[in-house]
Formats: C-alpha cells, sequence, structure tokens
C-alpha cells in the first residue's frame, strides 16, 4: 500500500464542529503556527530573582543617556523600574506628613498595630512607610522595628487603621511613638479584578461609610489597576489609567520615587486625571487622552486630548509664547485608547477611530475621522505589526491599513461568545 502525505490546514478552527473541519485543527495550546506547521511556543528565562508585588499590567524598556538599561514596570500594587535584573519600588507617595501624637497602639503578645492618623485617607492593601519614630518602652516592638514599611490590613474608619508589624509586643500601652512619627503613603492600590456595578462589594472594603455606593463614573471605570509608560528622553513617564500622571526621573538614580507632574518646578495647567498618556515622536509632545481641562481641573473630560509645551511636562497653559494645546473629539462618547504607530497617532472612541497628527503653529494638532461604527474592547486591546495595526472590537477583529476593515478569524464566534465581559480592562 502506497503512503498518501497527509496534509493539515495551518490554524485552529472552531466556527464549526471537530467532524466539519477535517484535515484542520480544532483546539491546540500553547501552539504557534509558522510555514503552516504548529509548533510549541518557546519558554522563557528568569531575569531576576527579586520578585515585584502585584500582577504586571505595563513593561516599557528603554536607554538612558548614559547607556544604563531600564525597564519599567506597572502593578497592580506598585511601580517599579527594573535595573540590572533587580526591580527598585518607585511607587509615588500620596502624602507624606506627621501624623497624630503617639499614633502607635500595642497589645502584648500580639504583633497586630493600631494607628490613629487623622484623615489618613487609606485603603486596606495600601503600603505606607513611617519614619521618626521615638522609643516605644518595648523590648520587641522598637521604634526600629516601627519605622519600616508595612501593608495596611484592615481600616476602622477615617482615622484609625490596622497593620501587622514584623515582631509581636512585649506590653500593652494605647499610645506610642511620640510627636514626630511621619507616615509616607504611597498612592491607594487598585484591584486586580474588576468589579462590575456601583453596589455592595464594588471597592476595597471599608473605602467609604457604611451603605454608601461609588459616586461617580470614575470609581468604577478605574477599578481594574492599569499603567501606561512612555520614555520622555531618558526619563520615564507613568500614569495610572483614569488616574494621575507621574515621572521618574532618571538621573536622581533609583533610590527616588515617581512624582506626579503637578509636583514638578513650574507646573502649570497640568492634568490631574488621564486616561492614557502617548508620546508624539515628531514634535516631542506628550500626549493626555480623555483628561481633565484646565479650566476643570479634577473633572474628567473622556473626549479631550490636552499636550504641555513641546520637550516639557510642566507647561501646560496655553497661551501664544508656547505649543501647548488642547482639541476635543466629535465621534463618540469618551476616549478609549490611543496608539503611536509609523502611519498616525491613533485614537479610538467607542464608536470610531481617529487620526491625530502634528501640523504646526497656530494649533499644532488636528484630527481626522478614519472610521465610524467600529468599537474597541479595552484600552490595551491594539497592536503595530509590520505598519498594519490590529485590534480587537466589541465583536470582531479589525486591523488598519489605510483604511479600517473586519479581520476574518476562524476563531470569532468561540472568542467572543465565551468572552467574560467584565473582565475586558485586561485584554492585551
Amino acid at each position: 500500500m502506497a503512503l498518501v502525505k497527509l496534509k493539515f490546514q495551518p490554524g485552529v478552527n472552531r466556527e464549526g464542529t471537530d467532524y466539519e473541519n477535517s484535515g484542520g485543527w480544532f483546539s491546540s495550546d500553547k501552539v504557534r503556527f509558522r510555514m503552516g506547521v504548529p509548533e510549541k511556543i518557546g519558554g522563557w528565562v528568569a531575569r531576576t530573582t527579586t520578585a515585584f508585588v502585584g500582577t504586571c499590567r505595563a513593561l516599557l524598556p528603554w536607554t538612558a543617556l548614559d547607556g544604563e538599561e531600564y525597564i519599567g514596570i506597572g502593578t497592580s500594587i506598585k511601580l517599579y523600574v527594573d535595573v540590572g535584573t533587580l526591580p527598585m519600588d518607585i511607587t509615588p507617595i500620596r502624602e507624606s506628613s506627621t501624623i497624630n501624637t503617639n499614633p502607635f497602639a500595642i497589645t502584648s503578645g500580639s504583633a497586630t498595630v493600631t494607628v490613629t492618623d487623622s484623615g489618613h485617607g487609606a485603603s486596606p492593601g495600601d503600603y505606607v512607610t513611617y519614619s521618626g519614630t521615638a522609643s516605644t518602652g518595648d523590648a520587641t516592638l522598637t521604634a526600629a522595628v516601627l519605622d519600616a514599611e508595612y501593608v495596611i490590613d484592615s481600616v476602622t474608619d477615617a482615622s484609625t487603621y490596622v497593620f501587622t508589624a514584623s515582631a509581636s509586643s512585649a506590653s500593652t500601652t494605647s499610645s506610642v511613638g511620640g510627636a514626630s512619627v511621619v507616615a509616607a503613603y504611597q498612592i491607594n492600590i487598585g484591584l486586580n479584578s474588576a468589579v462590575a456595578g456601583t453596589g455592595w462589594g464594588t471597592g476595597t472594603f471599608g473605602r467609604l461609610a457604611w451603605g454608601s455606593a461609588f459616586s461617580s463614573a470614575t470609581d468604577i471605570t478605574a477599578q481594574l489597576r492599569l499603567w501606561y509608560l512612555a520614555s520622555f528622553g531618558e526619563d520615564l513617564v507613568a500614569n495610572v489609567y483614569n488616574g494621575n500622571i507621574y515621572k521618574w526621573d532618571a538621573s536622581s538614580g533609583t533610590g527616588t520615587r515617581a512624582v506626579a507632574l503637578t509636583s514638578l518646578v513650574g507646573a502649570s495647567g497640568t492634568p490631574t486625571i488621564c486616561r492614557k498618556i502617548l508620546v508624539a515622536a515628531e514634535s516631542r509632545h506628550l500626549l493626555a487622552l480623555g483628561c481633565d481641562p484646565a479650566d476643570a481641573i479634577g473633572t474628567q473630560d473622556t473626549m479631550l486630548i490636552r499636550w504641555p509645551d513641546a520637550e516639557t511636562l510642566t507647561d501646560w497653559t496655553e497661551d501664544t509664547t508656547n505649543t501647548a494645546g488642547s482639541l476635543r473629539l466629535n465621534v463618540g462618547s469618551e476616549i478609549v485608547t490611543g496608539l503611536i504607530t509609523k502611519r498616525d497617532t491613533l485614537v479610538w472612541t467607542d464608536t470610531s477611530l481617529n487620526s491625530v497628527s502634528y501640523t504646526g503653529a497656530p494649533f499644532f494638532f488636528g484630527t481626522k475621522v478614519l472610521a465610524t461604527n467600529i468599537s474597541i474592547m479595552g484600552p490595551s486591546a491594539a497592536i503595530e505589526a509590520n505598519d498594519v495595526v490590529f485590534w480587537m472590537g466589541q465583536d470582531n477583529f479589525w486591523y488598519y491599513d489605510g483604511s479600517a476593515k473586519t479581520l476574518p478569524c476562524t476563531l470569532r464566534d468561540h472568542v467572543f461568545k465565551n468572552l467574560n465581559r467584565d473582565q475586558t480592562l485586561k485584554i492585551h
């Protein structure tokens, strides 16, 4: 009997049944197709033995002027810079000040510490670092033990919270620490998974008063912690999705933390809420998508795009002597995301695809609607490959190569019918 060469179709097809898909592949696991033939996806190599905290949501490699190679890492809990295979914590500080006199209450035989700090603004899971603690009079839970970074276990009320120290107390005292304890609170952590709705269970326990529901759209849409990172010269610019924008100065070293743009010297009109940042390479402008306007800082306009004076991160106030400016998209109800490509700076709203391009004086940036009646699944659901942009919509896959088209896909029904749409912000 002669041998017959079997030819299998490349790719996985779930549009029919396994029986209908004769000569093809109906399922796979950790497989890619190359030259029409399946092969296993390669493995990985550990870069470091030091783990970072939280689920990674953003990675950005870049090189400083002195040749030092960095990797920015944004997680659901912290912000890091990896240098020499060692992730360094650069999470911004939300507030740092001297708190109540003798703020610590300790109990004999327990590592639980109750802290009194009026208006602390912290949530369970947040990180705080203490310094300046005076002698506690305790043999084991000393000032040196308390002066460290800790995770807040629970929040009792607006003035009190609890953490677990690294040592148990040998005595019981209701108020120790002295009058010079400084608490440096890192920015509130985000959720690892989105929570849909505004009722019971939304957000962290103890964030608001008993029986309160979240009161703004930002509280709902920003539940899942996403970071967006960009290099600006040799520095790192980072923004929390629907949150603030921060800068880490490479020249200051990894011992320093990222700081809000509003705290930089000369900051003027700086946004405090931003959906996503992009850097327009041709003009050296930082673009803030879905941010707050200069005349209403703190109130997000989800269709607004703003930028500071070229080559700066501080001067956002529009003036005839600078190139700062803004524009507002017209088609849709909110900006979902944006992507810098070789061809255009693309910005998606919930119903349209737009091109934002540098035009020079007097307006500096202009916009053009490229397609309407389209969608995108989330802020990280687009990528450019070989001068073509691909993205995942609400019910179709799309690509843009000068015009927007749907992408034929033999997994379309399988993907969209089995998708957990409460977690679409995780799609990357």
